[in-house]
């Protein structure tokens, strides 16, 4: 007999600049990635270069120190995907490469067209896009 009451409980988490939402099952996200995310969504975005600076406002952002890798790589991936409007696919790669040297993993998704944390495959399995 099937429970129907056990579903999977999904975050949407808004994309404002990109008018969507990005859809993510809970448990996937990590643990300190939201404070992560409220830190870096201070940053004003207007091309790749500002968005290659967004891990300047690392330093700034209470309590970093406590954070691991995969809760910056998931918020890197959600400012990311909020601001893919701006990029073309030659600064998607050029971004990937630069976050790289710099220690961080995110990548992209063409089929998908979304950004996400390397190192964390449970969260690309339930991450979507919509509008």
């Amino acid at each position: 007999m099937q429970d129907n009451n056990i579903q999977p409980r999904f975050t949407q988490v808004p994309l404002p600049h990109r008018q969507a939402k990005l859809i993510v099952d809970s448990a996937s996200i990590p643990e300190r990635a939201a404070m992560v995310i409220q830190g870096l969504a201070k940053g004003h975005y207007h091309d790749a270069t500002d968005l290659a600076c967004a891990v300047n406002l690392l330093p700034d952002i209470d309590d970093i120190a406590e954070c691991s890798d995969l809760d910056i790589d998931f918020a890197l991936s959600v400012v990311l995907n909020n601001y893919d409007g701006l990029l073309d696919s030659e600064e998607r790669d050029e971004l990937i490469e630069q976050y790289e040297v710099d220690g961080y993993h995110v990548g992209y998704d063409t089929d998908k067209a979304l950004w996400y944390p390397t190192t964390y495959n449970a969260a690309i399995a339930t991450m979507v896009v919509v509008q």
